[in-house]
């Protein structure tokens, strides 16, 4: 397990044994969802905390604040004390070229002109999204600044930081006035 600090929030990784054999593919997503949720807990048990859901489903834990992600090979916990966060963690999908009309303004569409940068637009409204309060923002509704540094959503800017771990893209959100 890999912990990384930034400012007030630790961020931990930790890979998700992937499904192998002749299983169905029903079988096989089962299996994968089984892991996820275990890797999770690993990271909840290594952080001291326990992970329940909210009303709407997303994740939360008693006087900190949480978000989980995970990606084909990797499960990501963010937790902070003091400060709302947002997590994502992706790896490249050709379905997102297909989709970013869906997620991404004129502006940003032409700043996305290749792989890493759509992916990096994904991952930054994701992890905003989830740092936004409820009712959170449509993914069109949140707006990323050139060189994806920060994110607007609910007429509040976010600080996002992102990173490579291996072939998984992650990204963190936190309100920007927080900034450390």
């Amino acid at each position: 397990m890999k912990k990384i600090m930034i400012g007030t929030t630790a961020v931990y990784c930790t890979p998700i044994e992937q499904p192998v054999g002749d299983a169905s593919e029903a079988r096989r997503r089962d299996t994968r969802r089984r892991r996820e949720r275990e890797a999770v807990g690993r990271i909840a048990a290594e952080a001291g905390i326990s992970i329940g859901h909210d009303a709407d489903g997303a994740p939360m834990a008693d006087g900190v604040f949480v978000s989980v992600s995970h990606s084909m090979g990797l499960a990501v916990v963010a937790v902070d004390p003091r400060r709302p966060v947002g997590i994502d963690a992706e790896d490249w999908r050709e379905a997102l070229w297909r989709v970013r009309p869906k997620f991404l303004s004129e502006t940003e569409m032409e700043r996305c002109a290749d792989a890493d940068s759509l992916l990096r637009a994904w991952t930054a409204k994701e992890a905003a999204y989830k740092a936004a309060p409820a009712p959170r923002p449509q993914m069109s509704e949140i707006e990323c600044a050139a060189g994806f540094g920060s994110a607007t959503a609910c007429g509040r800017r976010y600080a996002l930081v992102s990173w490579l771990e291996g072939p998984t893209r992650l990204t963190l959100a936190y309100p920007a006035d927080d900034d450390e």
